[in-house]
């Protein structure tokens, strides 16, 4: 969720004057995934980058290419605007929304704002960290979850199955949709480094604890290795890691694993 170190961007950045500059980036993969139900789909990303010099956009949104019953089934989306208080303080302000129907999320959106400071920034690598207020609103249908889901098992015979049977009158006393909004706190670590045969290694870490939801903890990582093929062209390998505690709805796992391979085209 930042620039690269040089050596792997420098085909990406184009020079609009002094103190200037902007890349794009587009994503096209495949990832595979376990959680609710494991699958596997194609996804294309975009991502773009604005530098001026007192202040920074960073956007990007990804989408798979799968579930034609209710396109997309998964998306996620953020933006983030960094802008210059001192030498190595920033402010941060950003938002992320998200879809993601196999995990009966029909959509969610997070707005943070916050400080941010500059660690270390170099030509070999980065690292930033940012922490402020954060406000969550989700809405949430479990009608799209697999059928592996205890309560989903409606009429059949659950015979002993103590896990089905408190499902099942779970569910059965309220509404299967849920609205809900959180207040709470934004953690965030973002890492760049070069690595051997001139690739890089990034690394995006959010942490989301819950303020008003005693106990509600939510936590993504997102990792990447890139390995430039030409000027344009470069290959990636992907580890995407969520964490949700205290999900609303029973029989899910709370981690869902991502793992991944793309190519990206700068321009």
């Amino acid at each position: 969720d930042r620039a690269a170190p040089a050596s792997a961007e420098a085909a990406t950045v184009i020079d609009e004057g002094a103190g200037s500059s902007w890349s794009l980036e587009v994503d096209l993969g495949y990832h595979w995934r376990w959680g609710a139900r494991d699958y596997g789909d194609p996804y294309a990303a975009v991502r773009f980058e604005l530098e001026e010099e007192a202040w920074s956009l960073d956007s990007a949104a990804r989408a798979e290419l799968g579930g034609a019953n209710d396109f997309p089934e998964f998306l996620l989306a953020r933006m983030d605007w960094r802008f210059d208080l001192t030498e190595h303080y920033y402010a941060a302000l950003g938002g992320w929304l998200e879809r993601d129907r196999r995990e009966a999320i029909r959509w969610r959106s997070d707005v943070h704002a916050g400080v941010g400071r500059e660690i270390w920034d170099d030509d070999y690598q980065r690292l930033r960290v940012e922490a402020g207020p954060a406000l969550t609103v989700a809405s949430f249908d479990p009608y799209r979850l697999p059928e592996s889901i205890p309560w989903r098992r409606g009429l059949r015979p659950l015979g002993g199955d103590f896990e089905a049977w408190s499902a099942l009158a779970y569910y059965s006393v309220r509404d299967h949709r849920q609205d809900e909004t959180e207040f709470g706190l934004l953690l965030r670590l973002t890492y760049d480094r070069e690595i051997l045969w001139n690739g890089t290694f990034q690394e995006d870490l959010t942490v989301l604890p819950s303020l008003s939801s005693r106990g509600d903890l939510r936590a993504r990582s997102e990792s990447r290795v890139l390995f430039p093929m030409t000027t344009r062209l470069t290959l990636k390998f992907d580890l995407l890691l969520d964490y949700e505690r205290n999900r609303p709805y029973r029989g899910l796992d709370p981690w869902r694993t991502t793992v991944g391979a793309g190519f990206v085209l700068d321009f």
